[in-house]
């Protein structure tokens, strides 16, 4: 099965060895839904929109990503996220995006820095961040942030080309994390969603919160 994949999707953490010995183990179905390809100026792209059967009943949907190479058509990525399928064929994002690989931003380092500072100082005072909306909004942000114990900023992810990042906070004993997923915007940064357990970037995907 490596043959079907790109050799840096193949190794990828999570990526096609981790798919393709899921699929032994789990004993998947796969079914073809729709095919979606594109010619863009550097190479040829394709979106396959796949179903997954176990025991005969479907269970879930995935997206995979093709990309057309020297020796034909090759896995570059898969996930479960359609908005993934858009960006991807319109040529703003990779096959596969390793949040780990994706650079920070100083803006969105200051924001973290701005946000553990308000969250210490005990006060519910508004952040000038788009997304919440009032003090009402702002409070409860602040309250989830209050509840790592302690909260340190970490980092910041930045994807240029959909103008959306993340920033990670975590207590003080670096047990717990705390995700916020932001776009940038003529008239600011927006958190678009934020919770406990981390940040991916198919969340970056998500259409549906334009």
């Amino acid at each position: 099965m490596e043959a079907l994949f790109t050799a840096g999707y193949w190794a990828a953490d999570g990526g096609g060895q981790r798919f393709a010995e899921q699929a032994r183990r789990k004993g998947f179905g796969l079914h073809w839904f729709e095919v979606q390809r594109v010619r863009l100026p550097e190479r040829q792209r394709a979106a396959v929109t796949m179903d997954i059967s176990v025991d005969g009943e479907l269970v879930d949907r995935i997206y995979v990503y093709l990309e057309a190479t020297k020796s034909g058509w090759r896995v570059a990525g898969i996930d479960e996220n359609e908005g993934h399928t858009f960006l991807y064929l319109a040529g703003l994002v990779d096959a596969h995006v390793a949040m780990e690989q994706l650079p920070a931003d100083p803006e969105l380092d200051a924001l973290g820095a701005r946000i553990v500072a308000a969250a210490s100082t005990g006060g519910d005072g508004p952040l000038n961040v788009e997304g919440l909306a009032g003090d009402e909004e702002t409070a409860e942000f602040l309250s989830k942030v209050r509840a790592l114990r302690s909260p340190v900023f970490v980092r910041s992810y930045w994807l240029a080309s959909i103008s959306r990042g993340a920033i990670v906070l975590r207590d003080a004993a670096g047990t717990d994390v705390l995700g916020l997923h932001v776009e940038r915007r003529r008239s600011g940064t927006r958190i678009f969603s934020y919770g406990f357990g981390g940040v991916y970037a198919t969340d970056l995907f998500d259409i549906r919160i334009r």
